[in-house]
């Protein structure tokens, strides 16, 4: 501080000459830096220029500048530093090394313009703010990295992306105008720039003419010739006041009723044409929904609340698919004289007679000891269980986010967005409980039954303990319970009455009716059927995920201390070998565990009996499983202890020709109270690399090889007090006694397994860095799971850095096999080594699997895989589908996707159902494609 103090004295003396930039430098501001990747570069050639070139400032006041210049995490790394002149340089020198990484630099900026905000509509501010951000950026990636800077494919990718779903279309249109494949970013910034004139044109002149925004956006209609009238300004069009009438559904100068194009549908489709475009159903207008909507007008057919062009008459609902009672319903009035018709399904026929459903009251319970006592509808006809969204929240049950779509009958859909875990309890019988995972859904059905039914001739229902004591009198259903759960509730019992009344059946809930029966008024027709699309949602799923640029995520504490107990818990055997704990819980509890064992081998043994070439391959490998000791026999006198845990086995065959067999261990395998082994078990953080990076990194040198872990998961031993909860039931033939093995190493089928192989890998290289410090960078940057992908821009540091590899595996014991490598050095040294050696000087050589693609060694080329597509299936269903198989984590297919991505989106412009044949201009661009 005293020499801090005398620098600034020195200051003031009047003999000190300084210099005229120092005069000013208390006038201008000095740079600030908070951390940010972004400001580095700015700040750094500020501080330069105003602090360090300048001569005359004693080093300390130059560091008591910087001190005073930076905050946050740049701070805290200062703080440790005395302020004196000899640490300046150091200080300074230290904030260089942390900062100044060009590439995490242009990292930053990429995902700065990836992580975008993608605008829902065109908007002005939204435009410059790409414009601005992409520019920025691309300043930076000419000054650090030319050849990014040149990848227009990239560039416009990326903004285009960003773009309002309108504005996209219009770029597709305008590149195919000019007929451009491959557009430039010059084009793409020309094109914004035009759209933000335009709008900024368009927002002066409803200014100029004296529109009150607010009032226009918020405006409503008081009748239906206001609403031709009413007057919406937006971006993409200026209307003045008087402008012509416009057509919603063709946009010719007349009444969206008269509409030729849409007269020419049927009343479904234009239900389904008006709900797409969010028209009123009462006037077709655009500017509100009928339930905003108060007017004397009702449909001269039926007196309901909708236009009379979208009544749909008896003779048409019969028989035809209308849409589940969950999916958003057509607005209808409770107080039309009509008999509505009400369906969650098919209907077949109208009848008078009311069908009883099987409900019931059970109580639902979540894990922290909240119960709600629901009406479930039991459904022995629905593959998945579903409950409503008030009963999640009533029961805070944590829901995980997910995008299924639920299939009814005729083809209805609607989408399920969350899953919950629960448990299902019987409130008449305490011995029974059920874990199940249910969808959920904001609606599942209308009241069931749908009117009130005279049930005093069923003389042979009085006297019973009835599972819904509400069966005859409408009712909400607060969840719907699957087959799965049906077929565990059902219990001996059958009563069945005259012709015309309900059955009982008995389930551990009480007795649940079904059947006919005579309702008090009303004509309503309910049928309940759900089937989960798993293949689409997976696919979708999968798709985005790729598409996706994913955020760093922070562990969870329960992610946390699984890995901290596995650091704590973490060996070496004499042979380097790790040995691990099995991150439980809690103490394994399941019922029964080994007789659903026994009765799953028998029942794989009766599926071998006609195969004695899978019979064969079980065999042998499970008597490798014992011989490499991954398995071990247990003595008799530990066969009746009851704190274990038996795991079901089965076959899993890659190939028609059985050469490539392998076991899974199913850990979750369900006790009598829907419990599994991997419920009681963690599963752990995910400690994969992102697979686009591992990619890019592999492919950016001359030279590379592939290569992996022969049997990475069994490579790593549990620890023996934990192998108890891994034993299984086996025997090479049926006619010798089962016996018990314990599985002596990790086990794939468990849920902790990938996060164990995969924390005992990083590890390792923790363990092993300075012994192998590029074999251990291999394991943290170039690996996936079990697979490697290493590449080097000489073929002798390639080598280098295979040994490397192989000893640091060695010392684990483990072994690398199926090398691949466009080396041929790489190769005649390890070709011998491996199981599955490749040959370079074969001009047919088979492409090898990396990651999702195809890479041929010999030519250096990378393929993809794209799935066979049937011309038949253009329809939204099976165009979606088809593309969301298309894998490409590196995007070279982006500009061969977006044509797909485009053509989805004009079919969901155009309302198109989703099994619905579009036009023949539709089917042809998806046959082209």
């Amino acid at each position: 501080m005293a020499e801090l103090q005398e620098g600034l004295k020195g200051l003031q003396r009047p003999t000190v000459t300084v210099s005229n930039v120092h005069s000013q430098l208390e006038k201008v501001k000095l740079p600030k830096f908070g951390g940010d990747q972004r400001d580095w570069q700015g700040f750094c050639d500020k501080f330069t220029a105003m602090v360090i070139n300048d001569k005359a400032l004693m080093p300390v006041i130059k560091f008591q500048h910087l001190l005073n210049s930076v905050s946050g995490e740049p701070a805290e790394l200062l703080r440790g530093i005395k302020v004196e002149s000899d640490n300046f340089p150091t200080a300074w020198e230290d904030l260089v090394k942390r900062y100044d990484d060009k590439l995490l630099r242009l990292n930053t900026h990429l995902k700065t313009i990836i992580q975008l905000p993608t605008a829902s509509n065109e908007s002005v501010a939204h435009l410059n703010q790409l414009l601005s951000t992409t520019n920025e950026s691309l300043h930076v990636f000419k000054a650090l990295a030319p050849t990014v800077a040149n990848c227009d494919a990239l560039l416009v990718y990326c903004m285009s992306s960003k773009l309002a779903p309108s504005m996209q279309l219009d770029w597709a249109k305008d590149c195919e105008a000019k007929n451009v494949t491959f557009a430039k970013y010059e084009d793409l910034h020309l094109f914004v720039e035009t759209r933000i004139r335009t709008l900024d044109r368009l927002d002066a002149s409803s200014k100029d003419s004296g529109i009150d925004q607010a009032k226009v956006s918020k405006g409503k209609s008081t009748g239906r010739q206001a609403t031709n009238s009413h007057l919406t300004v937006n971006q993409k069009s200026s209307v003045s006041k008087n402008a012509s009438i416009k057509c919603t559904f063709c946009a010719e100068p007349h009444n969206s009723s008269s509409c030729k194009e849409f007269l020419s549908k049927t009343p479904t489709e234009r239900r389904a044409i008006a709900r797409t475009k969010r028209l009123c159903f009462n006037c077709l207008g655009t500017s509100h929904l009928v339930s905003e909507y108060s007017s004397k007008y009702r449909c001269r057919a039926c007196q309901g609340k909708h236009h009379t062009k979208l009544h749909i008459d008896q003779a048409e609902a019969s028989g035809k698919p209308v849409e589940l009672a969950n999916n958003e319903s057509f607005s209808s009035s409770e107080s039309s004289d009509a008999h509505l018709k009400t369906v969650t399904s098919t209907l077949a026929s109208l009848t008078h007679r009311l069908k009883m459903l099987t409900t019931a009251i059970v109580t639902l319970t979540s894990d922290n000891g909240l119960t709600f006592q629901a009406r479930a509808l039991l459904d022995p006809c629905s593959e998945e269980s579903y409950v409503s969204e008030n009963v999640a929240k009533a029961l805070e049950l944590d829901t995980h986010k997910t995008l299924i779509a639920v299939n009814g009958l005729g083809n209805s859909t609607s989408v399920a967005r969350g899953w919950v875990n629960l448990m299902v309890k019987s409130p008449s019988d305490a011995d029974f409980e059920l874990q199940i995972e249910a969808l959920t859904m904001s609606r599942l059905t209308s009241k069931l039954p749908s009117a009130p039914i005279d049930t005093q001739s069923w003389t042979h229902l009085h006297n019973l303990d009835h599972a819904d004591p509400f069966h005859a009198t409408p009712s909400p259903v607060d969840c719907l319970l699957g087959v799965d759960v049906v077929a565990a509730a059902l219990r001996p019992g059958l009563i069945t009455g005259p012709a015309g009344t309900p059955t009982a059946l008995n389930t551990v809930f009480g007795w649940v009716l079904m059947g006919k029966g005579q309702q008090q008024g009303g004509d309503v027709t309910q049928a309940f059927s759900l089937t989960v699309n798993h293949e689409l949602s997976a696919a979708l799923q999968a798709f985005w995920e790729v598409e996706e640029i994913s955020a760093p995520k922070l562990m969870s504490p329960e992610d946390t201390q699984c890995y901290e107990h596995f650091k704590e818990n973490i060996q070496r055997d004499h042979t380097g070998r790790f040995i691990v704990r099995l991150p439980l819980v809690k103490t394994p509890a399941l019922s029964n565990s080994k007789n659903n064992a026994l009765g799953a081998l028998r029942r794989m043994e009766r599926r071998l009996e006609n195969n004695a070439e899978l019979r064969e391959a079980y065999n042998k490998f499970m008597a490798e499983y014992a011989q490499l000791q991954h398995m071990s026999l247990l003595p008799d006198r530990t066969k009746d202890e009851e704190t274990v845990v038996y795991i079901p086995h089965h076959p899993v065959v890659r190939d028609d020709s059985l050469k490539k067999i392998r076991i899974v261990f199913n850990a979750s395998s369900k006790d009598t109270k829907g419990q599994t082994l991997n419920d009681f078990m963690h599963s752990g953080p995910n400690l994969l690399e992102d697979t686009r990076v591992i990619l890019l990194r592999w492919r950016l040198s001359k030279y590379a090889f592939s290569c992996d872990i022969v049997k990475m998961f069994r490579q790593f031993l549990v620890h023996p007090d934990d192998r108890k909860w891994q034993r299984i039931l086996w025997r090479d033939s049926p006619d010798k006694p089962v016996q018990h093995y314990s599985l002596n190493t990790v086990t794939y089928g468990t849920v902790s397994a990938p996060f164990l192989a995969n924390a005992c890998m990083l590890e390792l290289a923790t363990q092993e860095a300075e012994i192998f410090p590029l074999g251990a960078k291999i394991l943290q940057c170039n690996r996936y799971a079990d697979d490697f992908f290493v590449g080097d821009d000489s073929e002798s540091n390639l080598i280098t850095k295979a040994d490397e590899l192989v000893k640091i595996l060695k010392s684990a014991a483990m072994d690398v096999g199926k090398w691949a490598s466009n080396s041929r050095a790489v190769i005649e040294r390890y070709s011998s080594v491996s199981s599955e050696p490749i040959e370079l000087k074969a001009p047919t050589n088979s492409p090898v699997s990396v990651l999702g693609l195809l890479w041929t060694p010999s030519t250096d080329a990378l393929h993809y895989h794209v799935p066979a597509v049937s011309k038949s299936e253009a329809t939204k269903r099976g165009i979606l589908l088809a593309v969301a198989k298309l894998y490409d984590p590196l995007g070279f297919l982006s500009p061969v996707i977006i044509r797909a991505k485009i053509l989805l989106q004009d079919l969901w412009l155009l309302g198109i159902d989703w099994d619905a044949k579009p036009s023949e201009a539709t089917t042809q661009a998806w046959r082209e494609f």
